[in-house]
């Protein structure tokens, strides 16, 4: 028979994915809830992207607990993975379990029905699978009715934008929300820090479908065209790193790609640039490279996703493709006022909605802590 634990609350975490903005909010999530004297446990797979020092990310006396899990559908694995989370779950008996991404959400709410703890369960999607446009229409309804599915295990969503909120309404009737937050501590470094040599423009990611990195290439060649001394910056690496740089290189435009860096490198990199630009095609919006961005100072000008807009007051500038991204990436670097309006704006969104205060008092109501 499984018994609350006395003292203080147990949160455990279940992640798959843990790199890019879901491990940044799931290390948030940890340091608002060790200030809460929350034991907090993390039960993690590993993917290509993931961070090799990605616990020290996390503040200290973080139990982590490694559980193999694979990204894409596979019976076999997948079976494997729900039997080893069924006892570690058991074992925990924690007081809350909390998902991040949809393989964990949908093996960790069948764990927890099947481990029959008291636990109370939250689901964050960080972007539902059913949005991916790399995979067949048959495919995205497979994904749809595994979230379906899901939920008739328990547990409450927990979006983490007010754009994937309704989007989880499609799955369950009243989805929660704590949204993302950026934790930049040193203020004096959310300065834009211009170039000698003409404007930088950015973007940080994985090179995958997902991000849409080609697309960036041939926004990078529309802005070459009219501003030749424009230099071009992408932060990351992935599986299309080839593609890129052969597009870039049909094109002959010069984008320097970083591979992966850690968090002091990418502030560093968004402290010399002027305008961040972001692509993908799906995903929670907005994600938090673009908050982390927004926070510098950063002009964002963003592709327009899913009917997604800019849906909390003109903050960004969107585009439906390539020749509206540029000519809005165009007028904001041509035009010293708006250039000013607009980094203004993007400092603005990040204190009235992304605040880690903000994010703190909104776990400690879902939580009840």
């Amino acid at each position: 028979m499984n018994l609350p634990h006395p003292g203080k609350k147990h949160s455990v975490h279940v992640v798959e994915c843990p790199a890019g903005g879901v491990l940044t909010y799931l290390v948030n999530m940890c340091k608002a809830l060790k200030d809460k004297s929350v034991k907090v446990t993390v039960i993690y797979s590993i993917r290509p992207d993931t961070p090799e020092n990605f616990k020290e990310l996390f503040p200290s006396g973080i139990q982590f607990i490694y559980l193999s899990m694979c990204r894409e559908i596979s019976i076999l694995t997948d079976t494997m993975s729900l039997i080893k989370l069924i006892k570690v779950i058991k074992k925990l008996n924690p007081d809350i379990v909390h998902l991040h991404s949809s393989k964990a959400g949908f093996l960790g709410r069948v764990a927890c029905c099947l481990a029959a703890v008291s636990a109370e369960v939250f689901y964050t999607p960080h972007g539902f699978s059913f949005l991916r446009t790399d995979v067949s229409k048959v495919k995205r309804l497979l994904y749809r009715k595994i979230e379906l599915l899901g939920a008739r295990f328990g547990g409450k969503i927990v979006a983490s934008s007010l754009a994937e909120q309704e989007q989880a309404k499609q799955i369950v009737k009243e989805p929660e929300l704590i949204e993302h937050c950026v934790d930049i501590c040193n203020e004096s470094n959310i300065q834009n820090i211009f170039s000698d040599k003409g404007p930088v423009i950015i973007s940080v990611g994985r090179l995958s479908n997902a991000k849409n990195p080609l697309e960036f290439v041939r926004i990078c060649n529309l802005i070459k065209q009219s501003l030749p001394e424009a230099s071009f910056v992408w932060v990351g690496d992935g599986d299309l790193k080839q593609q890129f740089i052969e597009e870039s290189e049909k094109l002959k435009v010069n984008i320097e790609i970083t591979g992966w860096l850690s968090t002091d490198e990418v502030y560093t990199f968004l402290s010399n640039s002027d305008i961040y630009v972001h692509t993908a095609l799906w995903e929670a919006w907005p994600p938090y490279s673009v908050l982390e961005a927004a926070a510098f100072g950063l002009p964002i000008v963003f592709k327009e996703i899913n009917g997604v807009t800019d849906d909390q007051g003109g903050y960004f500038v969107g585009g439906v493709d390539e020749k509206e991204i540029a000519a809005g990436i165009l007028n904001i670097l041509k035009d010293g006022t708006e250039y000013q309006l607009q980094s203004e704006k993007s400092k603005q969104l990040i204190a009235k909605y992304y605040s880690f205060e903000r994010f703190d008092r909104q776990i400690s109501i879902l939580y009840g802590i």
